[in-house]
């Protein structure tokens, strides 16, 4: 059960469930939206996305949808990943940046073990006085190249959480078809869960898949 105030729902039309269930997942990514809007110069010509999963995905999603006239590039490690992000401006495997490669701001959403080389890149690759939005989550201490960062005059935001009103503007960005279409490439709908070897089947289905798992719940 759970036990929620009526004030803090927050209540969305025209989202089919399947999409509305990571809802808190597209809410923390127009939290740190919000957050570089507010943080960043204003001279966003190129806006590059390091990582490709789920959370670099939905981050291309809302980024493209806020920032139409800026270039969106992702940054990645697995091909098949980065073929889905067919509607940003140009995609790049990671080991084939080249010295003449730059962004003007840019998000870390690659997390775990790839945080350092993401970082890494991130500080090699981004313009002077750019944005660096860090989102994706390591259990371990990620060096960084302080040198640069200062040489650079970078800003470092962290990014993870989220509130109501990024709860009303994930619903309004979702509510758009568009927007609704393309986080479903990243949703697998398992079967409904009615028992305790349900719940072990679907945590071991989303194991095994790249992206989002959502189901059902018959309890």
């Amino acid at each position: 059960f759970v036990d929620l105030s009526p004030d803090r729902v927050v209540p969305f039309d025209n989202i089919k469930p399947q999409i509305a269930a990571i809802s808190e997942f597209v809410s923390v990514g127009m939290h740190s939206t919000n957050r570089f809007d507010l943080c960043a110069h204003n001279h966003r010509d190129t806006i590059g996305i390091w990582g490709d999963g789920s959370l670099a995905y939905t981050m291309a999603c809302i980024l493209t949808k806020k920032f139409p006239k800026s270039k969106i590039i992702v940054i990645g490690k697995d091909k098949r990943k980065l073929a889905l992000f067919s509607f940003v401006s140009k995609v790049y495997l990671a080991d084939d940046l080249a010295d003449g490669f730059f962004v003007d701001h840019a998000f870390e959403c690659a997390g775990g073990e790839g945080s350092f080389f993401a970082i890494e890149d991130i500080i090699k690759y981004i313009n002077p006085q750019g944005t660096v939005v860090l989102m994706g989550v390591s259990e371990n201490k990620v060096p960084i190249n302080t040198r640069m960062v200062l040489e650079k005059g970078l800003t470092f935001v962290g990014c993870s959480r989220s509130g109501r009103k990024d709860f009303e503007n994930a619903v309004s960005f979702m509510e758009d078809q568009t927007f609704q279409k393309r986080l479903s490439v990243i949703i697998y709908e398992d079967d409904p869960v009615s028992s305790i070897s349900d719940i072990q089947r679907v945590f071991a289905t989303d194991l095994n898949t790249p992206f989002k798992t959502v189901f059902k719940w018959n309890m």
